[in-house]
């Protein structure tokens, strides 16, 4: 069989079981191999830490394409419509914000093998409610708490049956479920920094029956060092709760100028050891930033992300 199609049918597979655990969404967070968790301070913080909502001071609008392994069936977009935080008790802030991701797996081509099939074989969807609130807010710490309400969205085309043409197949089928994140966020003289941010908290499922799956849970703990401003280093530990497996991360930032900033880091793990690289052009009102990440086994992921912000 074509190499190209049983890969197909393996991540069609894996889909089809549970949501798809990415641990990497946005460009900031794959150039750096995930560890900006301690250093949330982008419209991307809704991924990985909604505590820094706190911090934006600008209506920003980010769309994001992440091409995954080099494998055009499948396709990972999101976007997020950040507001600026607002002060509700002396220095407290709160921000909000909207998030919508998509992942699916598609086949639009003609073979002799598979036949056609122009639909989306599988569509995860997830769109977020995020919010970020002040506890502490002085003039040498901060703590702020921010969490994420999910709702989920995932849907399987029918199958082919036991003949391979339709007949007798398992019908199409759509379900959801309402899932919780929280993150923290605490730092000291801006020079010392705290993250934590915890997936799925509420252990949600999806389907019923024989195909009810609990979704995936993820913890994320990381710390940073900024040693001036233009430059910031990040430790984090990642664990994912269900394969009781976790991994190391170390990334920094370095801000070459006021309009190009590069970013690196790297993951060690058994089995999965990943390097990330990126950098983003700051322009008055728009940023575009581009990152890659290595994987041991298949292509590198390749992520180019546009964030349009204006101030009030």
């Amino acid at each position: 069989m074509n190499n190209k199609y049983f890969i197909l049918i393996v991540f069609n597979f894996i889909f089809a079981q549970v949501f798809t655990d990415i641990s990497f969404v946005g460009s900031r967070s794959i150039a750096t191999a995930g560890t900006v968790v301690s250093n949330p301070k982008s419209s991307e913080c809704v991924f990985y830490n909604p505590a820094g909502l706190v911090k934006s001071d600008q209506i920003s609008f980010l769309i994001g394409h992440n091409d995954l392994y080099n494998r055009s069936f499948i396709n990972h977009n999101y976007l997020s419509i950040v507001l600026p935080s607002k002060k509700y008790y002396g220095n407290l802030s709160s921000g909000f914000s909207l998030s919508y991701q998509n992942l699916q797996t598609s086949y639009g081509k003609d073979s002799s093998t598979f036949g056609s099939f122009t639909k989306d074989l599988s569509r995860e969807t997830a769109i977020t409610l995020s919010h970020g609130i002040d506890l502490l807010n002085d003039r040498h710490s901060s703590l702020s708490f921010g969490y994420n309400l999910n709702y989920m969205l995932f849907y399987q085309a029918p199958s082919a049956g036991p003949n391979g043409n339709g007949v007798n197949g398992l019908p199409a089928g759509e379900s959801g479920t309402l899932t919780l994140d929280v993150g923290i966020h605490s730092s000291l003289r801006n020079k010392i920094s705290f993250g934590a941010f915890i997936k799925n908290i509420t252990s949600s499922r999806i389907g019923k029956g024989s195909s009810l799956t609990f979704l995936p849970r993820r913890l994320n703990v990381g710390v940073g060092y900024t040693p001036y401003p233009d430059l910031s280093t990040h430790f984090a530990l990642d664990r994912n709760m269900e394969e009781k497996r976790s991994s190391f991360r170390f990334g920094f930032e370095y801000l070459v100028n006021k309009n190009f900033e590069i970013k690196s880091g790297i993951q060690m793990s058994e089995n999965n050891n990943r390097f990330g690289l990126g950098f983003s052009i700051y322009l008055e009102y728009l940023d575009i930033s581009y990152s890659v990440m290595t994987h041991p086994i298949l292509d590198n992921i390749n992520t180019l992300e546009i964030k349009v912000a204006t101030f009030e």
